[in-house]
């Protein structure tokens, strides 16, 4: 087993991924709900998208194998079964990958993360992992949108039985059975990767804060209870001191680049960049270079 350093952990949806937030926004996923044929099939709004598909599924979707995909399905199916409707299975399996498929696509990684990225994956002294509360199918698309990065990934599970020295471990929920916001998805990772001589953790998390504007999930006393009992609960498990570096976009660049303005990209990368500074402070004190 190697001492690291440091165990650098990064959230994907809100953090890395700002396009995965930005799906949401009722313009954009009422014309996925459209273009993927949902609409026709009777998700006809983002109300009943939310209540009737995402809501019943997450849980399974969230914590197995079965993928968005089809527990989107099932729960359609189960709309349509108690409005009394008949709808085709070939159409909904076509119309549910179509809508998955375009999701995947517009959850990339926020390109002015790529410099401190590379910077963590390439030094050894570093275990780097990405977490994340998902589906099984954003597992591979994590690895995928890292690749075209230039950084090497592999999943949680493949590293379990496999050499990761020198790679980035992205650990999906769905891949794990259990949310990062328990104790088993924790105590797996440092037991199954070797993580008992860590130094420090260093955490890059938004805990909700950049969801929809509106949402309660991203209420200032919400966020602030997540972080604390996060870092209370990495703190328990690894026995280390545990640095957070919350990546919480002020709430008029957040509204504004939800609504899609122009100018709403530049102001985000910017913000990024601190947060990616702040980053280097941390792990290289004496060692600062712009990221």
């Amino acid at each position: 087993m190697a001492a690291f350093k440091c165990l650098v952990i990064f959230d994907y949806s809100g953090t890395l991924s700002l396009g995965a937030v930005r799906f949401g926004q009722e313009d954009l996923l009422l014309q996925a709900l459209n273009n993927s044929g949902l609409a026709t099939l009777g998700v006809t709004d983002t109300d009943t998208f939310w209540s009737s598909v995402v809501s019943p599924g997450w849980h399974k979707g969230s914590t197995t194998s079965s993928g968005y995909k089809k527990v989107m399905a099932d729960a359609i199916m189960a709309l349509a079964y108690h409005r009394e409707r008949e709808i085709d299975q070939t159409m909904l399996r076509t119309a549910a990958s179509r809508f998955v498929d375009s999701y995947m696509a517009s959850s990339s990684i926020a390109s002015p993360w790529q410099q401190i990225l590379l910077r963590i994956s390439s030094d050894p002294s570093m275990a780097f992992v990405i977490a994340t509360d998902h589906y099984a199918e954003v597992t591979p698309t994590i690895i995928s949108f890292l690749k075209n990065l230039g950084i090497r990934a592999i999943t949680a599970k493949e590293a379990f039985d496999h050499p990761w020295m020198g790679t980035c471990i992205v650990a999906n929920s769905a891949d794990l059975g259990c949310h990062k916001a328990t104790a088993p998805f924790w105590t797996a990772l440092r037991a199954h990767l070797g993580l008992t001589d860590v130094h420090m953790i260093l955490l890059v998390d938004d805990f909700g804060a950049n969801e929809q504007a509106g949402d309660s999930y991203a209420q200032e006393e919400q966020v602030w209870k997540r972080q604390k009992d996060t870092e209370a609960m990495l703190r328990q498990i690894f026995r280390v001191k545990v640095s957070v570096v919350p990546f919480i976009i002020p709430t008029p660049e957040r509204q504004a680049f939800l609504s899609g303005q122009d100018d709403a990209h530049r102001a985000v990368a910017n913000i990024i960049r601190q947060a990616s500074k702040t980053v280097l402070r941390i792990l290289y004190p004496d060692d600062i270079h712009e990221p």
